[in-house]
């Protein structure tokens, strides 16, 4: 924690890169899109898959700010002589894993099943088709949920080492965003 009256440090641009980068994606626009996939699929009236083209669209301009983000997030440690939030790591491993799940997605999406024009036989998905979903859709809400909550825990711990409140103001915003969609998927 940080005491009254205490003057607080300012972020450098590695920090403020990789904040901005980081709540940009996993505080607002891959939330967004999992959202979008989820809940704007069979809008009517919609036009025949808009929705994976804005769902698209969003994860990969995420996915992009994440590995930003994460690039950032060296440069940050080594300005640092290698200390990052050296008493918590759960902020690192969290970050690590949701990069590493952000970044399998566009992968695992490129394996997909494409269904056939006139349908599925028999109107029954092949297993194949079955096993990327629960694969992409899991891992991606995963990554989602963690990746939410490590935009919060960054925020914490910004604050908590003592850094300038204009640090977090960005992420803060950011983070509520792409709270939003989120409950939306788990409530409606």
């Amino acid at each position: 924690g940080i005491t009254a009256g205490a003057v607080k440090k300012e972020g450098t641009g590695f920090l403020y890169a990789h904040m901005i980068c980081m709540t940009f994606a996993w505080g607002m626009l891959l939330p967004w899109g999992v959202s979008i996939a989820s809940r704007s699929r069979n809008v009517e009236g919609a036009k025949k898959g808009a929705w994976f083209k804005v769902h698209k669209n969003l994860q990969y301009a995420g996915w992009f700010l994440q590995i930003l983000g994460f690039i950032f997030a060296i440069l940050m440690v080594e300005e640092n002589g290698g200390v990052h939030f050296n008493s918590n790591v759960i902020h690192t491993i969290i970050g690590l894993v949701v990069v590493i799940l952000g970044t399998l997605q566009p992968l695992n999406a490129m394996f997909r099943m494409h269904p056939p024009a006139d349908g599925w036989p028999n109107g029954v998905k092949p297993m194949k088709r079955k096993l990327f979903e629960w694969v992409h859709k899991g891992s991606g809400r995963i990554a989602t949920i963690l990746g939410i909550l490590n935009v919060g825990i960054g925020v914490i711990l910004v604050r908590a080492y003592g850094f300038d409140d204009s640090v977090t103001t960005v992420a803060t915003i950011f983070s509520n965003l792409g709270i939003l969609p989120v409950i939306m998927f788990f409530v409606g």
